[in-house]
């Protein structure tokens, strides 16, 4: 799915994982015995909590770094913007 993305303007995708692998279950529920969300989301969200003005580059850097078991990675940069200027800021209302 992500892949089609490639080539459309201002269009970027994140992902937790590449298309050969899985995005690892994280942050079990016990109450309810279920899986709250994956790994790369938990990081994601972590990252943007922890710093709102995080540029995209940072941001991808971050989850590449913490998500371990599977490849964070990013599609369609070369038509989306600067990644090391812009971040996902603008999208955040408090």
């Amino acid at each position: 799915m992500v892949t089609d993305l490639n080539g459309i303007p201002g269009v970027l995708a994140m992902t937790g994982a590449n298309e050969q692998e899985q995005s690892w279950a994280d942050n079990w529920n016990s109450a309810g015995s279920f899986w709250m969300s994956d790994r790369f989301t938990q990081n994601f969200v972590t990252a943007i909590a922890e710093n709102p003005a995080i540029t995209y580059r940072d941001l991808y850097l971050y989850c590449a770094q913490h998500t371990l078991g599977s490849h964070a990675r990013i599609v369609n940069a070369d038509h989306f913007g600067n990644l090391y200027h812009t971040g996902p800021a603008e999208f955040i209302k408090k």
